[in-house]
Parts: C-alpha cells; structure tokens; sequence
C-alpha cells in the first residue's frame, strides 16, 4: 500500500500591500504565535498541529527503509564540512565581526574582536552553550 500525501485544506484569506490585494489559500498554516510555538510547541493551534503531523508521517511511511541511507549520507556531507569554521571577520566600526563553528558544537559562535587587534576575540552568542539550557 502506497501512503497518500496529505494535501492542506484551501481557506481563502485576501491581503492587502501598497494597495495590491493578493489570495493566500495557505495563510492559515503560519502561527501569529510562532515566537510561543518555538518556546512552547503546546501552544500551536491544533488545525496547524494536525496538518503539520499528518506531512510527518508521510514522510516517515514514504522514507521507511531508506534509514541506514538517510545515516549514511549525514556521515557523508558531515564529513565534508569544514569542522572548525571561521568566516571572514567584518569591520564594523572599531568592531570586526564574525561567526565560527567549533569541531564538536552543532551551533554557530557569534563573536567579535577589536579591528586590527585578531587575537582578543570576544564571545556575543554561543549557540552551543545557549542550546544546553
């Protein structure tokens, strides 16, 4: 048996931009609460909800069996990322900044240092540690 696709009700909803009025059938499947929803998945209407786990589960039963695969490819394109990633450092001001990666973190360190002086690197945002809490 082939798993059928959900396929997302049409609700016409008009908005209107700098005097042009445009349809979008699909406006009720974005969260005015999206902040909440981040903080609190709870908190995401239930049409929303319903829709969003019935897309899940397609995917999972069209996707069953293709896991080693799936796992294989993530090795693969993991193994071609660059681990410990810099970018180029942006002045702005008596600032330059950047972001890096570190070889074991999943997220970004944003970061700056004084322009001309690389070697006093000053932490803004570690997503690593912000992702712990």
């Amino acid at each position: 048996m082939t798993a059928k696709p959900p396929v997302a009700p049409v609700k016409p909803h008009k908005i209107s931009c700098h005097g042009i009025e445009r349809s979008d059938e699909y406006a009720w499947l974005r969260a005015d609460n999206w902040r909440e929803v981040m903080r609190s998945p709870g908190a995401l209407a239930p049409p929303i909800r319903q829709y969003l786990e019935a897309e899940n589960s397609y995917t999972e039963a069209v996707m069953r069996g293709t896991e080693r695969l799936q796992q294989r490819l993530f090795t693969e394109l993991k193994g071609r990322i660059e681990q410990d990633y810099r970018s180029v450092p942006v002045a702005d001001g008596a600032w330059a900044y950047y972001v890096r990666y570190r070889a074991a973190g999943e997220y970004p360190v944003y970061c700056r240092h004084p322009a001309g002086a690389p070697q006093r690197d000053e932490v803004l945002l570690d997503g690593n540690a912000e992702a712990r809490g």
